[in-house]
This record gives C-alpha cells, structure tokens and sequence, in this order.
C-alpha cells in the first residue's frame, strides 16, 4: 500500500504477470484504477515491488532485464500510472535479473542476478554503482528474497549456505557465511 493522497484515500499496487495494477480504497470499498501492462513471460515470476518515500514504485521486468519506475500520471486516487524511467541491467556483465530485490536504509536499490551477483543501484542516477561476486561454494544459486536491517546488513541463503553482506553506503562487505542445511537435521 502506497502513503494515503491527501483525502485520505490509499492506493493498492500488485503485480500480476502481465504488469502492474492500481487499486484505490474509496469509501472502505477497493476499486480498480488502472493497469499497466509490462512486457513479461510468464514464468519469470515478477512478483516483486517495492513502493519509494518519493511516491513512485519500482518492479521487474525480467525479460527485459529492467527495473520499471512507475508512478502516478498526475498526483491523486483516481490517476492512471505511467512508467517514469527504467533502470536496465547489461546480462552479458552482471548476469540475468531476478525477481529478488530491496531497498537499503540509505534508498538504494539492490539486486541478485542470476550469475550469484549483488548489485547496487542508485535509483535517482539510475545506474549500477556496486558489485560483488557472492560466494561460489553455496553449491546452488543464490535465489531467496533477502531482507535489510537497519544497518544496510543484507542476509542470503541458498539450500547450503547462509551469507551476511553489509551495504556501507558506496559498497558491499562480506560479513560472514556459513553452512546451512535449509532441510533441517534428519
């Protein structure tokens, strides 16, 4: 749910397969304002979005290798969304975008890729401003969400390992990894 418009009415965005959806709840009743289709596969699962401090939003569009910044046309509940800018990843350098990504403390976008690679994005310079290879011997890919503390420490796990990352605000420091049996004892 995005910050209530001044009367107090508050916007929905979901993201089904085929794009992103505005949804408005006017008078305790949630009412469908507009869709934005986005040119995805079926299967790439970009279930992901993140709602920004500035009002916009920012989803995935894998087949593309694209983040999409959308917002509102012109500020108000019942107002279409647009794309404002998009934000692509070269898949030949970092690897393939993934479903996985989160904001920092510090208003950083972050991202998996699927060469098991972090990257930071200064969403505003829309450019990619940190890298950092992620460890190789996890076995398989890195490929869970990962959450943010309020130290910009990010936590990543794979069926065998567990890895804390900290953001320092320009780049990433492995902070520790260890074996992890995501099946549990037995």
């Amino acid at each position: 749910m995005a910050a209530p418009y001044p009367d107090g009415t508050q916007a929905v965005f979901t993201t089904p397969n085929e794009g992103i959806a505005k949804y408005a709840i006017i008078a305790g009743q949630l009412a469908a304002v507009d869709f934005l289709p986005l040119d995805r596969k079926f299967f790439d699962f970009d279930w992901g979005i993140l709602l920004l401090n500035n009002g916009w939003g920012v989803a995935t569009e894998q087949k593309r290798d694209r983040f999409v910044l959308f917002g509102d046309v012109h500020s108000g509940p019942r107002s279409p969304i647009e794309i404002k800018g998009e934000i692509v990843v070269d898949r030949a350098r970092h690897g393939s975008l993934s479903a996985h990504f989160s904001v920092t403390p510090d208003g950083h976008l972050i991202t998996l890729t699927g060469a098991n690679k972090l990257l930071a994005i200064d969403i505003a310079a829309r450019q990619i401003v940190a890298t950092m290879d992620l460890p190789a011997q996890s076995g398989t890919p890195f490929h869970n969400s990962f959450p943010i503390d309020e130290r910009g420490r990010l936590y990543l796990s794979t069926q065998q390992q567990m890895t804390a990352v900290d953001w320092t605000g320009s780049e990433f420091r492995l902070a520790w990894s260890a074996a992890y049996d995501m099946r549990g004892p037995g």
